[in-house]
């Protein structure tokens, strides 16, 4: 049987990634889910000494217009939804994640003690084949 074609196991659901924690949601759930999405890194950040809060990450630009789009009950072709994901994990990798100083890899916040315990400045890791960045499995704000 072939699920390529109308239906089935080889189409892929129309979801959209939250550009604080990098986790997928449906299209009508994103928006609900920022919202405790953001609630959660700011009791989390405020938990930190000052001096080392972070500030919330900013939506990409093209969200607003894509979920107005969407509240409207417009079609939003999969291009559209790829394109805001590639933005979103753009933002999420620079402003949610934590860069390491001496390899470049991203990692989740928590993520981060365990790697630093060997990557050194004496030892840095190698960066990854074709710049990609290596970061700890999805962070899970609920």
């Amino acid at each position: 049987m072939n699920n390529m074609s109308g239906g089935g196991f080889g189409n892929k659901p129309r979801a959209l990634m939250c550009y604080i924690c990098g986790r997928e949601y449906g299209t009508a759930s994103l928006q609900i889910h920022i919202k405790t999405c953001m609630k959660k890194w700011e009791i989390e950040e405020s938990k930190k000494p000052k001096n080392q809060r972070r500030p919330l990450p900013q939506p990409p630009k093209e969200l607003g217009g894509l979920m107005g789009r969407l509240n409207d009950g417009e079609k939003v072709g999969m291009q559209d939804l790829d394109s805001y994901n590639s933005l979103a994990n753009d933002k999420w990798n620079e402003e949610a994640l934590t860069r390491c100083e001496y390899c470049n890899r991203t990692f989740l916040p928590d993520r981060m003690p365990v790697h630093r315990k060997v990557c050194t400045a004496e030892k840095p890791f190698k960066p990854l084949p074709g710049g990609q960045n290596q970061t700890s499995q999805n962070f899970h704000p609920e």
